[in-house]
């Protein structure tokens, strides 16, 4: 079929000859595309100018409801194709991002371990982690941002005993836990006032969290403010933190009680460390574990970390893999579906078409009458 010599646009098919009449019989512009609003308007007037009862033929009447049912699916195909690449679109993604895991999580082990996982992963799974990096070489994941800014918060908290009860306020705030000693309920609530201004301005901005450390000029800053002091308040600060990325949640970065310097400062180091690489940051949390009243030996640390790590490892494998096994399944099903799909379409297209035949056949019978 001869093609004519209008240029559609940016991922618009070529329009034939007989695509350009039917846009020509309904009053259209092929230039602007398949909109089905305005092909509903367009065939209202046209088909309003071309009946016979309104001054038209039987012929042109039959040529616009032609020319409306072609380009209603003309537009209907489109619209398909659209959704048709964009799923396609969306399962190539989950896909790579199910295989770009797994890769990871190989790529995390050491050699050995590597190569056993591998040789264990099932055939489909191997082939198609194969054929992934082929596609997408490996490159060195970027440094993740040292910390997202996480929540802040302020509790009062009353302790009680034999002698009455006492209150306690403590802050958490980007990694950092504080907390002041027990003092009876006035004295809290001043505690309570100063921790919650310190809060506000340490929150106000990320970078002063980073070398030269300015969360610290500001901590002075406001205690001295309130005429008070970390002796006065026996404010107690530590370190803690979970490193999801590496370890499972439920193990926690924890350090002992330190100045505010030195936690602001090994905040930094643990986050870098963490962003960085496993190695980086098992080295510093060998460190803390060797630390404080529960401190370890340095094998049991370890030994406590290589676990963790391993057994992290073992569950993110097994996830990518089911997620990799899983996608491919559903690759499976969609082919299936949308075989049975065009088969249905197609004889309800022919049906369609039959219906049609008839239909104008008696209503072009019923005028010549």
């Amino acid at each position: 079929m001869a093609t004519s010599s209008h240029s559609p646009g940016a991922g618009e098919p070529a329009r034939t000859r007989k695509e350009l009449g039917w846009f020509r019989r309904l009053g259209l512009d092929p230039g602007e595309g398949l909109d089905s609003t305005r092909l509903r308007a367009a065939y209202r007037r046209a088909v309003l100018q071309s009946h016979p009862d309104k001054g038209g033929t039987a012929e042109a009447f039959h040529e616009v409801t032609q020319a409306f049912e072609m380009l209603s699916d003309l537009a209907a195909q489109c619209v398909e194709r659209q959704c048709k690449r964009k799923r396609v679109s969306s399962k190539q993604c989950r896909a790579k991002e199910s295989l770009a895991q797994l890769r990871d999580v190989l790529q995390s082990m050491d050699a050995a371990a590597r190569r056993s996982k591998v040789s264990s992963l099932p055939a489909a799974v191997q082939k198609a982690l194969v054929a992934f990096m082929e596609e997408e070489p490996f490159h060195q994941q970027q440094d993740r941002h040292l910390s997202k800014r996480s929540s802040s918060s302020i509790r009062l908290r009353a302790v009680t005993s034999k002698a009455g009860a006492k209150y306690v306020v403590q802050m958490d705030i980007e990694c950092l836990r504080s907390y002041t000693r027990q003092v009876a309920f006035e004295q809290a609530i001043e505690h309570q006032l100063v921790l919650s201004e310190l809060r506000d301005q340490l929150a106000a901005e990320e970078e002063i969290w980073s070398p030269p450390y300015k969360a610290c000029e500001i901590f002075r800053r406001v205690l001295a403010s309130h005429g008070t002091s970390v002796e006065k308040l026996n404010l107690s600060v530590f370190v803690q933190m979970r490193a999801s990325e590496w370890v499972a949640n439920r193990h926690s970065l924890t350090s002992p009680v330190l100045s505010f310097f030195s936690a602001v400062e090994l905040r930094h180091r643990l986050l870098s460390a963490r962003s960085h690489s496993w190695e980086a940051l098992r080295q510093e949390w060998l460190q803390l574990l060797q630390q404080g009243r529960r401190s370890r030996s340095a094998a049991e640390a370890a030994e406590f970390l290589d676990s963790a790590r391993a057994e992290n490892l073992e569950r993110r494998l097994r996830k990518a893999v089911q997620q990799v096994q899983l996608q491919g399944e559903c690759e499976t099903e969609s082919e299936c579906e949308e075989q049975c799909y065009k088969s249905c379409h197609l004889s309800a297209d022919a049906l369609k078409a039959h219906t049609a035949f008839h239909e104008r056949s008696k209503h072009l019978a019923g005028i010549s009458h």
